[in-house]
């Protein structure tokens, strides 16, 4: 019975330098080591006291739920010149582990009677789903991308299925560009600059910056950030592939690789028009 008070007593002394740091580091611990090694007896309870108290720590550190954590891609749109460019990476990641390096994540969701676009940073089935979802809410709202992408940010959020689903969405046409949320949020920038993922803050940060280079069209500004955000996050890579709403409403599509210099910036393009 000493043996095992004493060492109790040298976990929870353990415990509370572990909870000292945590909390100094700003971490909203609670302080359930305390009262759970207060009470008992064993070092059995203590060491499941201590668990529950580090596994508290790590979700307040992290946040409170698993959607406030990046979706490991980027996708990135720009407004300009009457021109909507939605461009994204082509990694697909398992934890620590690359899966592909050339998937889509953007998708036609109409060409009549207005052009739109959909991109999506998390689970590709996920956003797949979601993409479908709204694919209907358009064809009930033709032409009304802002109320489609409300009534399915009213129904992810109540569904009991959808809301589980790890994914986020960015929609645009010619005029609108919004972030679809599972918590709810519908979010739209204020100067024609977006992005979702992993790599958003490195992507929206450049494209700002470009926004004011004169000359720069927005496919240029869309890659040449793009490129910047594939340099720091590990998540994205340089397979970009992007869709284009012209002057003209007509849509055009195409793909970039590798860190050359061509037209707007990277690798070799393609390029198809409808």
């Amino acid at each position: 019975m000493a043996m095992l008070q004493a060492q109790a007593s040298s976990m929870l002394l353990q415990g509370a330098a572990a909870l000292a740091v945590l909390e100094a580091q700003g971490c909203l611990l609670t302080r359930s080591l305390l009262a759970t090694s207060s009470s008992s007896s064993t070092s059995g309870s203590l060491h499941s006291g201590i668990q529950r108290s580090s596994a508290a720590a790590v979700r307040a550190y992290h946040g409170s739920s698993h959607t406030d954590m990046p979706h490991g891609t980027t996708v990135l749109c720009i407004h300009k010149d009457g021109q909507v460019v939605l461009m994204a990476d082509g990694q697909i990641t398992a934890g620590s582990k690359v899966v592909k390096p050339n998937a889509r994540k953007l998708r036609r969701l109409a060409t009549e009677p207005v052009p739109s676009l959909g991109g999506f940073a998390g689970s590709t089935a996920d956003g797949l789903t979601l993409f479908e979802r709204l694919e209907q809410r358009l064809q009930e709202h033709p032409g009304q991308l802002r109320r489609a992408a409300v009534e399915l940010a009213k129904v992810w959020r109540q569904d009991r299925i959808l809301r589980h689903l790890e994914a986020t969405m960015i929609v645009v046409d010619a005029t609108t560009c919004l972030e679809v949320s599972g918590r709810g949020e519908l979010l739209e920038p204020a100067d024609g600059v977006h992005a979702i993922g992993s790599g958003s803050r490195f992507a929206i940060a450049a494209a700002r910056a470009l926004m004011t280079v004169p000359g720069l069209q927005p496919l240029d500004i869309a890659q040449r950030a793009m490129r910047i955000a594939a340099e720091k996050c590990v998540y994205t890579n340089s397979n970009f592939i992007w869709e284009c709403i012209g002057q003209d409403g007509q849509l055009q599509s195409g793909g970039s690789s590798g860190s050359g210099s061509s037209q707007g910036g990277t690798g070799t393009q393609q390029q198809q028009q409808q």
